[in-house]
């Protein structure tokens, strides 16, 4: 799958004649044991070399993301990837603090889920250990500050509550 959205990128560089290309990847690449094989294999089989982000930088991206997009001057970032979870804390629109987590959407749900759909322990199992990790951070304790969540999973949460609230006025609206 990776080497085919790959090719399918390098149809339209190459369409659009584009010279100069950064490809970069986050914790999966990162994590993998065969990291180097797959890097050679992209190399070997597309334009792209692949530069693997440290964990700092790929907090520190999103941060830069939110500082440069938003008027939010303090805040905390979170960016839940598939397989880490970053956060970071910004003061007066300056990294004061960031942290990755090596568990994201994909490596949790292999470590916590069993089928499809959530149990109520699993759901349990769950939270604790997410509780127990947020609270190891002493930064992320009783600030009254924005939280802003970026990246794909952010998106999707976003749009499925979006969902929720049309439905939910929609059941109103028919209802009077």
């Amino acid at each position: 799958m990776l080497l085919e959205t790959l090719l399918s990128f390098q149809d339209i560089t190459r369409h659009h004649q584009i010279q100069h290309v950064k490809c970069v990847a986050t914790a999966t690449i990162r994590q993998a044991k065969n990291k180097e094989e797959i890097k050679k294999l992209v190399e070997e089989t597309t334009d792209f070399q692949i530069r693997v982000l440290s964990e700092y930088e790929e907090a520190y991206y999103g941060f830069l993301s939110v500082v440069n997009s938003t008027p939010i001057t303090e805040g905390i970032t979170i960016d839940i990837g598939g397989g880490s979870t970053e956060l970071t804390y910004y003061k007066d629109r300056q990294l004061i603090e960031y942290y990755s987590f090596p568990f994201g959407t994909l490596s949790l749900k292999q470590t916590f889920i069993a089928g499809h759909i959530l149990t109520k322990e699993e759901l349990r199992r769950l939270s604790f250990y997410i509780t127990e990790q947020f609270q190891s951070l002493p930064w992320l304790g009783n600030k009254k500050i924005p939280i802003i969540a970026i990246g794909g999973n952010a998106r999707n949460l976003a749009q499925i509550h979006q969902l929720l609230k049309n439905i939910l006025l929609l059941a109103f609206i028919s209802m009077k």
